[in-house]
């Protein structure tokens, strides 16, 4: 790598782009993923909690967004 201040800009801009993934194929195995998600009932800590937080709430806003 020639320039790391300048690869690690460009990655942050990767990391901050917004993008849409559509495929008709996935919609089940989102469904699918959602549910699970929804319908887990374990006591979660730390990262792990984290991030079920932040899936419930991306598909909490793709539902906002879809009204």
């Amino acid at each position: 790598m020639e320039d790391a201040k300048e690869f690690k800009k460009q990655q942050e801009a990767l990391y901050d782009e917004y993008f849409v993934i559509k495929d008709e194929n996935l919609e089940s195995a989102l469904t699918t993923v959602k549910k699970l998600v929804n319908d887990y009932d374990m006591e979660l800590t730390g990262k792990a909690a984290e991030a079920h937080f932040i899936i419930v709430e991306a598909f909490e806003n793709q539902m906002k967004n879809n009204v």
